[in-house]
């Protein structure tokens, strides 16, 4: 058998950090490295594009925030254009 070696889930995963998880409206994130702010993608639980307010606080932290007419549940963060790594979740409490 031949391929590459994929690292788990949880290996990637643990490269984006988001806080606070769960937040009422806004969150910072901290990607493992450089992103364009159009690069970062929400989305809703079924596949929704969910439009937030980015802010760039650094060159791997971003400030993001949630519009007020958005639901509580569980959103996902894709920070990157590579479609292999799996998004981030974020609960939103209202």
């Amino acid at each position: 058998i031949e391929g590459e070696i994929v690292p788990s889930v949880n290996e990637i995963a643990n490269k984006t950090s988001v806080f606070p998880n769960p937040t009422n409206r806004e969150f910072h994130a901290i990607l493992d490295e450089n992103v364009d702010l159009d690069e970062i993608v929400v989305f809703d639980a079924h596949g929704r594009f969910v439009n937030v307010i980015c802010t760039k606080v650094s060159p791997r932290r971003v400030e993001v925030i949630f519009p007020d007419d958005v639901e509580a549940g569980i959103y996902f963060l894709h920070g990157s254009n590579d479609s292999s790594r799996p998004p981030t979740p974020i609960f939103l409490v209202r």
